[in-house]
């Protein structure tokens, strides 16, 4: 996952802590009070370039990366109302320091500008384009940045106030992608790489092994990273993300239809008529057409009631009982 942008100066009130019991679950920043950078030099080196040209602050932030906060990611967040583009300087875990462009236009199309590029990254869906150049230091990224800049399309206005929502939006998005589809091929050039480091050649049918089992892992993943997504897009708080979640259900482009039929009728999928014939149907009808069709036959007190579509990076039916 590309670093991306995530903070705030002076969190705005609107945006409340994430509690411990959504660390691990939810993907959202955690608005912390101003800190002091680890090595001042180098991060003052990115943040002065910024204001020079007109950013200003947007917060201070940590960015949940896992089940340790210690090795979250620190990061200071920045807006330029003319360029429309949000910046967010990180402080890693290694204490180096990185920096993100990015900006965001009204057809949804969306582009980053990055530092980060040490490890082997993926390429995001269509609609968004990353650049990593870790070579570059803040003026020159920028400049590659503005001049990358269609001039056809009409920019998303931003602000202090939007710079959490817009970076825990894209945030989702790569995990929701990288669950689906990229994440598989990254972590098998990770594994390629571990392997390699161990003195190992990595052959053919251990990587398709470990391919089989990081692609069933993410199909797992993906129908809660949906559910997140479509409650950030929502701007539904974290508390209540967590009470809606246990009673929410996404049904995704990559669904197998027989998950969908066993996502209506449950443990009596084997027994119900109505689902074997389901099961037994000539392949055609998608996971969402079938789990729609299916669930107009359950009884009103049983039927999932559809709260909302998710357009991608993975198309999916949001629904709620």
């Amino acid at each position: 996952m590309s670093i991306l942008w995530r903070l705030i100066a002076g969190a705005p009130k609107a945006i409340s802590p994430v509690p411990k019991s959504a660390r691990g679950w939810s993907v959202r920043l955690e608005p912390i009070p101003p800190f002091t950078w680890t090595d001042p030099e180098a991060a003052m080196g990115t943040i002065d370039p910024l204001t020079s040209v007109g950013f200003e602050p947007a917060g201070w932030y940590l960015q949940p990366t896992g089940r340790q906060p210690n090795r979250w990611p620190r990061l200071q967040g920045f807006f330029h109302t003319e360029a429309a583009a949000y910046a967010a300087v990180f402080e890693m875990p290694s204490h180096d320091v990185e920096l993100d462009l990015y900006c965001l236009y009204q057809n949804g199309t969306s582009m980053t500008y990055t530092m980060e590029g040490r490890v082997p990254g993926f390429e995001y869906w269509s609609s968004h384009s990353i650049h990593r150049m870790p070579a570059l230091d803040t003026a020159r990224l920028f400049v590659k940045f503005m001049l990358a800049r269609p001039r056809d399309l009409s920019p998303v206005p931003v602000s202090a106030e939007e710079f959490a929502y817009r970076f825990d939006l894209h945030a989702a998005k790569i995990r929701v992608w990288s669950a689906g589809h990229a994440g598989v091929d990254l972590n098998i050039k990770r594994k390629e790489a571990l392997l390699r480091a161990m003195g190992e050649e990595p052959n053919d049918e251990t990587l398709e092994a470990f391919r089989r089992s990081a692609a069933a892992i993410g199909l797992e993943r993906l129908p809660r990273l949906l559910i997140e997504q479509f409650a950030i897009e929502q701007r539904w708080p974290i508390a209540q993300t967590l009470q809606r979640a246990r009673h929410a259900r996404a049904i995704h482009d990559l669904m197998n239809p027989d998950d969908a039929v066993e996502a209506i009728f449950g443990w009596r999928t084997w027994f119900s008529p109505r689902a074997q014939a389901a099961l037994s149907r000539p392949t055609g009808a998608s996971a969402r057409q079938l789990f729609a069709e299916l669930n107009e036959t359950l009884p009103a007190r049983r039927r999932w009631r559809k709260i909302g579509v998710l357009a991608g990076p993975i198309g999916a039916d949001v629904y709620e009982r």
